[in-house]
């Protein structure tokens, strides 16, 4: 791959919902190992072209490249842009992490279960080897004691991070968070945005659509503001927030700011 390539590109990024038209031609670029914040108010459609950067959703015109190579699409015999088998899909979604605003833990299963359970079932490991990453992972997010625990004898924080050790244990190549700590109580928000700064500095590439500002002003590579399904400003944190350029960025801010 050509260095000067985005990592993950997106061009020309239609959505649509029967007649509801939710992105008006996006334009993205997310480069390697950096992180990469989405803010908007809600319903601008932020939550949208990340979950179809993450291949959960398809988009309606546009195409997507993930290192060069296109992204849940491919090109026909006839050199059309045309969706994947829905079996090169599964594959492709293999590399890449995806931590939700819920946790979707299951609650039978210990956390160590929790985890290597994808391990098993999509990566091919066997028991001892899933178990081993497993617990590294958890580890990682700083949960190697409580790998024998069950979901419900967690903190919503501890829950999330499982959620994020889950995501890790894969090996993703990107990992995709959506409001990651919108579901937690205030004084557990900062322990999972911890493990993300964390990634971050380990130069684990992310794109984050989150509400927590200081994050994405001590952390992000680059901020991108989305207003009515489309991308209105996109700049470096402190060029983003000490001098927004566009009308709609400056009362967003102005508004958070009250």
């Amino acid at each position: 791959m050509n260095v000067e390539q985005p990592f993950l590109s997106v061009r020309n990024a239609h959505k649509a919902y029967g007649d509801v038209e939710v992105l008006h031609g996006i334009d993205l670029d997310v480069a390697q190992g950096t992180t990469t914040v989405v803010l908007g108010p809600s319903g601008s459609g932020k939550s949208t072209i990340l979950r179809c950067m993450a291949l959960l959703e398809p988009l309606s015109e546009g195409t997507m490249r993930l290192a060069g190579e296109l992204h849940g699409m491919r090109e026909d015999s006839k050199g059309r842009i045309v969706p994947v088998e829905e079996n090169k899909l599964w594959e492709q979604r293999q590399h890449l992490g995806m931590v939700f605003q819920r946790f979707n833990l299951f609650p039978h299963m210990t956390v160590e279960h929790n985890v290597s359970l994808a391990l098993r079932r999509t990566a091919g490991l066997n028991k001892h080897e899933a178990r081993d990453r497993a617990i590294q992972q958890l580890t990682r997010v700083g949960l190697g004691a409580f790998v024998t625990r069950f979901p419900a004898e967690l903190s919503g924080g501890q829950q999330q991070r499982v959620a994020i050790a889950r995501a890790l244990a894969l090996k993703p190549k990107i990992m995709f968070f959506d409001e990651p700590t919108s579901a937690l109580d205030p004084e557990l928000v900062q322990e999972v945005l911890d493990v993300m700064e964390e990634l971050a500095h380990e130069g684990m590439t992310m794109v984050t659509v989150t509400h927590e500002m200081s994050f994405a002003k001590h952390v992000a590579d680059e901020v991108i503001f989305m207003d009515e399904g489309e991308v209105v400003e996109r700049r470096p944190p402190e060029e983003f927030f000490d001098d927004p350029q566009h009308g709609r960025t400056k009362k967003f801010l102005a508004h958070l700011a009250k």
